[in-house]
């Protein structure tokens, strides 16, 4: 789920996944930082997998937890799990990453789709340029791979030993010797986490660009700000070679039955009727641009699980 900010990516998200739910084992997953997920099912939503229903799981993105969990994982001894947690240099790189929800969350997919039972994973991305960088993460550590640097960094005679720790007296020039060997330390016994990570980017680059397993949903709001955004957005998506399978137009106002003259063009209906054009030609303006688009009118009171069941009856295909 694609979109700009503020126009339901989020709400709509859960309606979709608990409509799937019905029929098949479903994971829905925030990656913004916003709490809304927690309000929009009513209940606690957290790093740690929720339970909605028996068929129904949510889980909230924690960047810093999911760092910390990726360190517990490849630590090769648990009772230096703490001392590394207390390092300077662990504590400048988890903060440096904390906010940087694409790494985290594409590490957490990627667990969540190899060894977790779901049939189906809702993905409700962060706003436009945060989406875009959420969808090229993996293309960019490719890069970085390929070009063979952490192969040369995370091999401790490349670096470290070189020529008799030459290398190592050099850097030392420029840090603190406690700094380097912790440094040194680090790279030593995390370069299998380096080679595993390359996989699961490999992994879900692939995942991504199957036509036949992964589909992108745009969200916005038919208003002419949020049509420019969103068709701004698929744009962006056509250019990194992705495309969108259907677009929801959230928040829509239908246009009333009947004729104005039969309403009494009363001022309210009036207003009403305008805003309703608006977005008749907003969501024509997303049909003709972006494709196929379903429309999901303005409700009041959609919070919690019976406010988001209301919504389920207009999202089909």
């Amino acid at each position: 789920m694609l979109g700009p900010g503020g126009v339901g990516k989020t709400t709509l998200s859960a309606a979709l996944a608990l409509k799937a739910s019905r029929q098949k084992n479903t994971l829905v997953v925030t990656i913004d930082p916003a709490k809304r997920l927690a309000s929009a099912l009513d209940l606690s939503v957290g790093h740690e997998i929720a339970h909605v229903t028996d068929t129904l799981d949510a889980v909230m993105v924690d960047t810093k937890k999911a760092l910390d969990d990726m360190i517990e994982r490849y630590a090769p001894h648990p009772e230096k799990v703490r001392t590394i947690f207390e390092t300077p240099l662990y504590q400048q790189l988890s903060n440096a990453l904390v906010g940087s929800e694409e790494f985290a969350a594409m590490g957490l997919l990627h667990d969540y789709h190899v060894h977790e039972d779901y049939d189906l994973i809702i993905v409700d991305t962060p706003p436009a340029q945060h989406a875009i960088d959420f969808l090229t993460v993996n293309r960019r550590l490719q890069r970085v791979f390929e070009s063979g640097l952490t192969r040369f960094l995370f091999k401790p005679g490349k670096l470290f030993s070189l020529a008799g720790g030459r290398m190592a007296k050099i850097l030392a020039k420029w840090t603190s010797r406690e700094y380097l060997d912790a440094l040194s330390d680090f790279m030593i016994e995390f370069e299998d986490m380096f080679y595993d990570m390359e996989h699961r980017v490999n992994h879900m680059e692939n995942l991504l660009h199957d036509g036949d397993r992964t589909a992108l949903t745009l969200v916005t709001v038919p208003d002419p700000g949020s049509v420019d955004e969103a068709l701004t957005l698929q744009t962006r998506i056509h250019e990194i070679n992705l495309s969108t399978a259907f677009i929801l137009a959230n928040r829509t106002y239908p246009p009333l039955a009947g004729t104005p003259s039969e309403h009494e063009a009363q001022p309210l209906l009036d207003h009403y009727a305008r805003l309703a054009r608006v977005h008749a030609d907003g969501t024509s303006r997303l049909g003709e641009q972006a494709g196929p688009v379903i429309t999901v009118p303005s409700l009041p009171n959609v919070a919690g699980i019976e406010g988001i069941q209301r919504i389920e009856t207009y999202l089909t295909k």
